[in-house]
């Protein structure tokens, strides 16, 4: 049964993943975005329409990563 955790970085090493700084740093900001959208009330301004690109970008190239990893 999977923990009852959305952290990212921490379920990536619970998984013992072998995270670099890169994806740790992305596994992270993604997770950000996981926390505002289960607590509202920690929203912060949105993003602009370059920075969702650099988000999605990054996001892309962890996944790849992932998929990778198993």
């Amino acid at each position: 049964m999977p923990p009852h955790i959305h952290n990212l970085p921490r379920l990536a090493e619970i998984a013992n993943l072998p995270l670099d700084v890169k994806n740790r740093k992305v596994l992270a900001e993604i997770n950000e975005f996981n926390i505002e959208g289960r607590y509202s009330d920690l929203l912060r301004p949105p993003v602009s329409l370059q920075e969702a690109r650099g988000y999605l970008r990054r996001a892309k190239g962890t996944f790849e990563w992932l998929k990778s990893q198993f």
